[in-house]
């Protein structure tokens, strides 16, 4: 469910990098986030899209940092080129699919503006006295940097910029290849490639359990693949939809009157994410992780399709 919210202040925080900080109309619909929390944003009529909070502390309000894209009608856009103090929308409550946890030493990871879920981590863990160093990979040298003054000052936190990507794989082996402390955990947050270079070198020295990121993006090639028609079985309401091959599960679904909740609809957020009662689903999407890809007992409706003829919904 989404909630009435307004936006008190903007700040430019980069070049193509804006601070939105934004208060639920009613006081009582404000909770207290976690570390790695997003909220859905929709204004202006457009798709709902995530973003990660940071500076947790402020008490009733949300605060978000959005990196512009020119996309034609995306959201981001619109808040660069139209949102104000005192422009309204409507926001979700917080959800959580990044947690910190408990680690006892954590290796913090960001690219670009994947450093707003990572810069919530830090300021916990600084403000727990748990061991921790966060490296920040930019290229604008004014993102973050005042924010993070402190825990650079301090020796907690390094700031790499104007990097090519070979010199950032080159320095994710510095800091990743090497014997950790007992019970490191890594937290990464950045672009595609950035993420699957932290996760194979990361898991030279680490299990898998201990390497935990989060996309904004969808996985790069999730589309790819052959387009097959399959059916969908819809097991409560015993409804059978066609998917052709050129639609997804949620457009079927939506021909054959099923409303699903969805949000992003690049297999990014979870919104769509229903249970698969039989068959074997194709997942196409960025965010079910490993493990419950394999277990095959959850499907992003949005953007990925069927291994099986038919594919079996708890719905």
């Amino acid at each position: 469910m989404l909630l009435d919210a307004v936006i008190c202040e903007t700040e430019v925080l980069a070049s193509d990098t804006k601070l939105f900080r934004i208060r639920p109309t009613r006081g009582e619909d404000w909770v207290r986030a976690e570390p790695g929390s997003h909220i859905d944003v929709n204004c202006f009529g457009e798709l709902t899209r995530q973003y990660s909070l940071f500076d947790l502390d402020e008490a009733g309000y949300y605060t978000i940092a959005v990196k512009r894209s020119k996309r034609a009608g995306g959201i981001s856009e619109a808040l660069h080129t139209t949102a104000v103090a005192g422009t309204r929308l409507r926001i979700s409550k917080p959800r959580n699919r990044f947690p910190l946890g408990a680690p006892a030493h954590a290796v913090l990871l960001a690219a670009g503006i994947g450093i707003t879920p990572i810069y919530s981590m830090q300021q916990q863990l600084r403000a727990y006295g748990v061991g921790h160093h966060l490296h920040f990979f930019k290229r604008d040298a004014k993102l973050f940097r005042d924010r993070l003054a402190a825990a650079i000052s301090e020796g907690a936190a390094t700031l790499y910029e104007g990097m090519s990507s070979e010199q950032i794989r080159a320095t994710l082996y510095e800091i990743l290849d090497v014997d950790h402390a007992p019970n490191t955990h890594v937290f990464a947050c950045g672009p595609a490639g950035f993420m699957d270079a932290v996760i194979e070198i990361a898991g030279r020295r680490l299990p898998t359990t201990h390497v935990h990121i989060e996309r904004f993006q969808p996985i790069s090639g999730a589309s790819d693949g052959q387009q097959r028609q399959f059916e969908v079985v819809l097991a409560r309401s015993g409804v059978t939809c066609r998917v052709a091959q050129n639609e997804t599960i949620l457009d079927a679904l939506a021909k054959c009157s099923v409303k699903v909740d969805a949000s992003c609809r690049e297999g990014v957020c979870g919104a769509c994410v229903t249970r698969v009662l039989d068959g074997t689903p194709d997942h196409r999407d960025s965010f079910l992780t490993d493990a419950e890809k394999l277990g095959n007992e959850d499907v992003c409706l949005c953007v990925s399709r069927s291994h099986t003829p038919t594919l079996v919904l708890d719905l």
